[in-house]
């Protein structure tokens, strides 16, 4: 599981410098960024610019709100080492209205609700990745689950 480039300057300040972590709040956003194209350099801005807009019904997900369970890995030595976050219950979004069809390949963990508030910096954004299944998100659909144990950020 990548963190962005602000995620890690966030840490190394906090482990270094004794700074203080200022988020008080994360919300996951789902975006059409190709999971190639997701980077640590992926503004928050750019990541919002993929997601569907908040005029359009779509509203991130705020992470305090979801439960977690935290395990370690299992098996070879390389699956030991990572420790897994994995949704405890379903994750809803609500439905959108009046937008064009899209394809969600890719999460963030980001610093801010809406995308308008969004930064043009990676520190807007705390953690990414892809999808294990992508899904196809239009105004036909009437809400969007990710079901229990589906999401899963892993680090080593």
């Amino acid at each position: 599981m990548p963190a962005s480039l602000g995620t890690e300057e966030r840490v190394l300040n906090l482990i270094l410098k004794k700074a203080e972590w200022a988020a008080a709040k994360a919300y996951l956003g789902l975006s059409s960024i190709a999971p190639a194209a997701l980077k640590k350099q992926t503004t928050a801005k750019e990541f919002g610019e993929a997601e569907f807009k908040e005029a359009e019904g779509w509203a991130r997900v705020e992470v305090d709100t979801i439960e977690w369970e935290v395990t370690k890995g299992e098996g070879t030595e390389a699956e030991a080492k990572k420790t897994k976050y994995v949704n405890k219950n379903a994750i809803t979004f609500k439905a959108i209205t009046g937008a064009e069809e899209k394809k969600l390949e890719t999460f963030a963990v980001l610093e801010k609700a809406k995308q308008g508030e969004d930064a043009a910096e990676s520190k807007g954004i705390y953690v990414f990745g892809k999808l294990t299944t992508p899904v196809t998100i239009n105004k036909a659909t009437t809400e969007f689950t990710i079901p229990a144990k589906e999401l899963v950020i892993e680090c080593e």
